[in-house]
């Protein structure tokens, strides 16, 4: 009775071990995965919300120097689909984002430093 009790010992810290070296990060691999697919996602989705609010922008405010009305009107937009959809809204990030996708469809030219 007594050598089978170490067995049993030993199979069992054998299985501890395989859990934690091997089980354990893979579960948590497969989660941290699908959380990065989310937020992948949830990018993508807000970068069509920007690039649909700078077309409609450039519609309702037809004109020069309405630029800070089209800005506006952006991040409003943005702003209310975010809360809509639970997302973390971040003002700054949008505003760099309208810049860009700005720049991408040729609303205005880029902004060059002089070095």
């Amino acid at each position: 009775m007594n050598d089978i009790t170490w067995i049993i010992l030993g199979v069992l810290t054998a299985l501890t071990v395989i859990a934690t070296k091997l089980v354990i990060p893979y579960i948590k691999s497969k989660t941290s995965a699908e959380d990065w697919a989310v937020l992948v996602a949830k990018t993508k989705q807000v970068s069509s919300w920007i690039t649909t609010a700078i077309k409609a922008a450039e519609i309702f405010f037809a004109g020069t120097g309405l630029g800070g009305e089209k800005n506006l009107y952006v991040l409003d937009f943005v702003k209310s689909l975010c809360e809509k959809y639970n997302i973390t809204f971040d003002a700054e990030t949008v505003k760099a984002e309208i810049e860009e996708v700005g720049q991408d469809l040729g609303l205005w030219e880029a902004k060059k430093t002089e070095e």
